[in-house]
């Protein structure tokens, strides 16, 4: 992996793929070694993840992310990790270069791969239920007999525990949401539109070290300081968050922004704050205090071994004793990494138990009666014995601009 080598389209040194190589080539061999020992033990021969541009995910796949070491979209390609040997990556064909009957990964690759799978028996693949069915002809045709397997589980475990370089990527993304709340007075006034704020944020975030390569996410709503109620308000339907670019805000306006934004790397954390332009009214200051409690007692709860739904059960009855609305919001904690939305997760499929190094968002919502609140911060889970890791240095408070 020293040198960059090139054969036949093959690219065989992930760090000269695309961008910079933000990870040491130290942390990519540990990921590499991981997900060797897993294959060794599911008995395959080698794994297969792929990408294919233009796509759902904007070409940004978390699992090659990964195993590149490297942000940002990327083109349609095939990455091979044998159990011996390095990681290969095969470039494809864009969809709009190839009929809809052609497969992009093979586009004048065939050849070339068939010599990479020769003698293959078993392949991990990563997500079956998104493989081609031109691919799956393919291996069926070059390699009669081959059995395929599912691997998305076992990298989603290896994608969840931060190495010591990955936490570090997560703190800088922490860093910078603490520098923006820090700097809110700069971009939040009155006569501004959200629209004109979003663009201040933008700015900031490349000028703080946000890797722009990946998407930025940023939340925002508002409403008048007499009123209680501080997330970004949704369709009932469509769940969609409704926007209101033009709304130009108010000196008895409240803003709550959820930073959701990568740091170096690509990676993310998410911070969400409530501004005020004069001081909250005395409704504003009780429901925080109560999330405040909340996020705290969450926190709290999470242990290694323990899974986000047992958490959930213990935030909702912590809700109903104090005669609070129950939260069933499946984001109300979840995994965050290379992507805003991770394993750990609270969908019913995801039963994944948490292990120290995992990094999530925390947002409990308090809601009693027609009075609402929600805080986000991002922690890291701990050792056993110990308590889960705040990792903003910005204090749980409304905050008030002066």
């Amino acid at each position: 992996m020293e040198t960059e080598k090139k054969r036949n389209g093959l690219i065989h040194d992930m760090g000269y793929f695309a961008g910079n190589l933000f990870f040491s080539k130290q942390e990519i061999r540990r990921r590499h070694n991981l997900v060797r020992q897993r294959l060794k033990a599911a008995g395959a021969d080698l794994l297969i993840a792929q990408l294919c541009f233009p796509s759902a995910s904007m070409a940004v796949d978390p699992y090659i992310t990964w195993l590149t070491g490297t942000s940002g979209y990327k083109s349609t390609m095939t990455a091979v990790l044998p159990v011996q040997g390095e990681l290969i990556l095969i470039p494809g064909a864009g969809m709009q270069s190839v009929s809809g009957n052609d497969c992009p990964y093979l586009a004048g690759t065939k050849d070339l791969l068939q010599e990479v799978l020769n003698g293959v028996k078993r392949i991990a693949y990563c997500g079956l239920g998104r493989m081609p069915l031109s691919f799956y002809q393919y291996l069926a045709e070059v390699l009669p007999g081959v059995e395929l397997i599912d691997f998305c589980r076992e990298l989603d475990v290896m994608k969840a525990v931060k190495s010591q370089e990955e936490l570090e990527a997560v703190k800088h993304a922490v860093w910078i949401q603490d520098r923006l709340i820090e700097y809110g007075a700069e971009y939040l006034k009155p006569g501004l539109t959200q629209s004109e704020i979003w663009s201040r944020i933008i700015s900031l975030l490349s000028e703080l070290g946000a890797d722009m390569s990946v998407m930025p996410k940023i939340l925002m709503t508002s409403g008048k300081n007499k009123t209680v109620g501080s997330f970004p308000t949704v369709h009932p339907k469509t769940r969609a968050h409704l926007c209101f670019p033009e709304y130009r805000l108010q000196e008895d306006d409240w803003v709550h922004i959820i930073y959701e934004t990568p740091g170096l790397g690509g990676y993310y954390s998410e911070t969400g704050r409530i501004f005020y332009f004069q001081e909250p009214c005395m409704k504003a200051r009780k429901v925080w205090k109560e999330c405040v409690e909340l996020i705290k007692f969450q926190a709290g709860s999470i242990r290694p071994g323990k899974t986000l739904h047992e958490i959930r059960e213990e935030v909702n009855h912590y809700l109903k004793v104090r005669g609070a609305k129950t939260d069933e919001n499946i984001f109300q904690i979840r995994g965050i990494g290379n992507l805003t939305t991770e394993s750990p997760q609270l969908y019913d499929w995801d039963q994944m138990k948490l292990q120290p190094g995992m990094v999530l968002s925390l947002q409990p919502r308090y809601t009693k009666g027609d009075e609402t609140s929600i805080i986000l911060d991002t922690y890291v889970v701990g050792a056993p014995g110990e308590k889960a890791c705040r990792l903003s240095k910005v204090p749980q408070e409304l905050v008030v601009l002066s």
